[in-house]
């Protein structure tokens, strides 16, 4: 009979080491699917960000190249509110 309870008290401590086990083992999945949905997450994010940058720089361009092409010399008006011609710059 001792023989039995002991055979059955290692059974129970086996199976108590196998439940702890299986609880870290857990917790460590877990810890890397969180890790996991904030990689996803960070990667969503650096996506956006990378698109939004991209429309940035090419408004930006536009921008440029409007000015570029739109640039032109002013008319200079005199006192008398006639415009007579681009101004010159004269400074030295």
């Amino acid at each position: 009979m001792q023989a039995q309870a002991r055979s059955a008290q290692s059974v129970a401590d086996r199976a108590q080491e196998n439940a702890r086990s299986l609880q870290v083992q857990s917790r460590q999945a877990q810890g890397d699917a969180s890790q996991a949905r904030l990689n996803l997450a960070t990667q969503s994010s650096v996506g956006e960000v990378q698109s939004q940058l991209g429309d940035l720089r090419t408004q930006i361009a536009d921008v440029l190249q409007s000015d570029i092409l739109s640039t032109k010399a002013a008319p200079v008006v005199n006192t008398s509110g006639q415009q007579t011609g681009t101004l010159v710059n004269v400074t030295a």
